[in-house]
């Protein structure tokens, strides 16, 4: 249905797993394609997420194998390859794709919905969002577990998938698991936090780490999490190696032990939410397709062509 819509369109653009005939078919007539892929590339992630399932002994990962193909032929086929962070892009640049067929915009939040709200309590609570072995909650567990301080309170919002239930044994009274939370209210949750934690092991963005940003709370994320692009180092939060726990101990023991430099942090983060508006994605992928149109219209390619950059080698 999707890609009978496509007749007469300069750009295409779709997202992937659902992308290859649409961007057949534009492709064919005469459009510049883009695929959008809101993570890193495929082959990574099942990298990641292999090691990851070893390590916690969940036997062997299930990935669909038609699902990487289809994935892996539509990078191949489109133009062009847009993803939403420098993390992602190395991900793809990694893997053979020319960075002349990568396009980086990151992805916006809405500032009128997600703001801050009074806290309510002086506790020491770290946000989360669980979402299975992905997101990294083990090494949240394990530096909270390691810190022993009082006034403490690990918040998790969402439901624990299974694999996740472990990581929890002997957490009661530290950890607190919401459950499935409608997004209209997750700002309130983020507001109650004094610190927001992304310890993902593959994230292409991570849009709770920017609504909490715009909430006022500071944040500490992997470098596997898209959305560290926004983040200024010591001033509106912190990004840690991924995987390790050691150092996100040591920051979260200083957002502990400085409440006034945590209160500033946090009036950072939310001035720096708002460089990251929709408004602005808007201005930013807007001014992509502007170039990629540009170069096409520069090359002198006519009848779509395609764009000068692209190759079955790239």
């Amino acid at each position: 249905w999707a890609s009978k819509k496509v007749d007469g369109a300069d750009i295409v653009n779709a997202f992937s797993d659902y992308a290859l005939l649409t961007l057949r078919r534009a492709r064919a007539r005469g459009a510049v394609t883009v695929v959008e892929r809101g993570s890193s590339h495929i082959l990574l992630q099942k990298e990641l997420l292999t090691e990851e399932y070893e390590r916690l002994g969940l036997g062997e990962l299930r990935m669909d194998g038609r699902l990487i193909a289809r994935q892996l032929r539509e990078y191949e086929e489109a133009d062009y390859v847009l993803v939403n962070s420098a993390f992602a892009l190395t991900s793809y640049v990694a893997r053979g794709i020319s960075p002349q067929r990568l396009m980086l915009v990151p992805l916006g939040v809405d500032l009128s919905h997600f703001h801050p709200v009074p806290k309510a309590d002086d506790v020491f609570r770290i946000v989360t969002v669980a979402g299975g072995v992905r997101k990294g909650l083990r090494y949240l567990i394990d530096a909270v577990r390691a810190l022993k301080l009082p006034n403490l309170e690990v918040l998790i919002l969402g439901g624990i998938a299974r694999e996740e239930a472990p990581m929890l044994s002997g957490c009661a009274g530290l950890v607190r698991v919401m459950g499935k939370i409608p997004h209209r209210e997750m700002h309130r949750h983020y507001s109650q936090g004094s610190v927001f934690v992304s310890a993902s092991l593959e994230d292409g963005w991570g849009h709770v780490v920017s609504e909490a940003m715009a909430c006022g709370v500071p944040v500490i994320c992997s470098t596997h999490t898209g959305a560290a692009d926004m983040v200024r180092e010591g001033r509106d939060g912190f990004v840690v190696p991924v995987r390790d726990g050691e150092a996100l101990r040591e920051k979260l023991v200083f957002l502990y032990e400085r409440e006034a430099d945590r209160r500033v942090m946090g009036r950072e983060a939310r001035a720096r939410a708002a460089d990251f508006s929709w408004e602005a994605y808007g201005r930013r992928v807007t001014a992509e397709y502007g170039r990629i149109l540009g170069a096409r219209v520069a090359s002198g390619a006519e009848n779509g062509a395609g764009d000068p950059h692209r190759s079955r080698e790239s």
